[in-house]
């Protein structure tokens, strides 16, 4: 009883740390300088039914899934649906995200053509950079992936956004603690804290390329050091440029947001802010804890927690850190740390996230085949009534 006790506790600490750092806590701050937002509810019934099927689907937990649960995901498709044809989305489309992370590894709704896309992004990228990257053809290699796996979270409807809602283990992950955090143990001193998460549809960026996104930490409302933020790649026209982007980035973190959190005391502590740099202009992409649950790019939090900190360089590295130095190029102050050569063991990772993004694409039943399927068999087990999914389709 203790332990389960203290489980749900430690939980609950977690989550209410991390509440700041919710994209709906920090969007009224930065609405200005970051990309256009909705919000919909993410209730405890959604939360529930996505956890459902998500044990259902990948755990063969079939039978934990109810009619109800189905009910609760068409509700939710129906609203995605919704907010997904605003005039701000209509266009160019959205990125979906729950509060605290993203769907990314997710399967899209419509199935890509992955190794045609990766493949022509590949030849570009070899045609325009080629003698620069020859030596290192994992470089690009990584590059074409990143950018064709990114393709696949621009959604336009209820079920671009639920394909991947509800085959992430991210999601599932992330709503399992914070069903956790809800549960009331009989000898906690506190009640659970309110249910507050969401989901978001953020505005598409085309723009947006991952060789300009940085991860910068601050401290004390002060910038202390900057990294670009795929920790994979050399970047050509990153290094061309890494004195007018240090500039540029250190810059609109400095005038734009530091002052905007300043005095707010949910960062008095300091954040990790994802910026990106695209024709001359920044943009805020999210706000991250400054702990070590949050990436530090080509950062170490263990290493380099006094220059990240604000309290000057580490001595006494390491040697597998001293050769990610080498590795890299710090430029100005505060420093913005890009690689100058690929990660060490790229190539050998590039196999396999290559298989595995060739096993991803070969999946071709839907999350509507799946919820189908999941429904007839509730309501055979409960003896209820007409398949929801027999009805008038919602998002036509």
């Amino acid at each position: 009883m203790a332990s389960d006790l203290s489980y749900i506790e430690h939980k609950q600490k977690i989550r209410e740390e991390h509440l700041p750092f919710d994209v709906e806590a920090w969007y009224p701050l930065l609405e200005e300088i970051t990309f256009f937002t909705a919000f919909i509810d993410l209730t405890t019934d959604h939360a529930q039914a996505i956890r459902s099927f998500y044990a259902a689907r990948y755990n063969s937990r079939r039978e934990s899934f109810s009619s109800a649960h189905a009910v609760a995901l068409y509700e939710l498709r129906k609203a995605l649906d919704a907010i997904l044809r605003r005039p701000e989305f209509e266009e160019k489309g959205a990125f979906v995200r729950l509060s605290s992370r993203s769907p990314k590894d997710g399967s899209p709704f419509r199935q890509v053509e992955f190794q045609s896309k990766y493949q022509d992004i590949l030849a570009r990228l070899n045609d325009a950079e080629g003698e620069e990257t020859a030596s290192s053809p994992e470089n690009n290699q990584m590059r074409a992936l990143a950018t064709s796996s990114s393709n696949c979270w621009r959604v336009f409807s209820g079920d671009d956004a639920m394909s991947l809602i509800l085959s992430s283990e991210r999601v599932f992950v992330d709503v399992i603690e914070a069903l956790v955090c809800q549960e009331s143990h009989p000898d906690a001193l506190e009640k659970p804290k309110p249910w507050t998460m969401k989901i978001s549809g953020r505005a598409w960026e085309e723009d947006l390329q991952d060789q300009f996104e940085f991860r910068c930490f601050v401290r004390n409302a002060a910038v202390t050091a900057m990294s670009q933020y795929n920790h994979y790649c050399m970047f050509p026209a990153l290094l061309a440029a890494h004195s007018q982007t240090q500039k540029e980035v250190a810059n609109f973190c400095e005038k734009e947001v530091c002052p905007r959190l300043a005095g707010n005391k949910n960062y008095e502590e300091g954040y990790v802010v994802d910026v990106g740099l695209m024709s001359g202009r920044c943009v805020v992409i999210e706000v991250n804890p400054f702990k070590n649950s949050t990436g530090a790019a080509l950062f170490d939090w263990k290493h380099d927690m006094r220059l990240i900190s604000g309290l000057g360089s580490e001595t006494g590295l390491s040697e597998n850190k001293e050769q990610q130095v080498q590795d890299c190029m710090q430029v100005e102050c505060p420093p913005l740390r890009i690689r100058v050569v690929p990660m060490p063991g790229l190539a050998e990772l590039m196999d396999v996230l290559l298989d595995e993004a060739q096993i991803a694409t070969h999946n071709k039943e839907s999350y509507l085949d799946v919820l189908m399927s999941l429904e007839l068999e509730a309501r055979q087990r409960e003896g209820s009534g007409e398949l929801i999914s027999r009805r008038a389709c919602i998002c036509q």
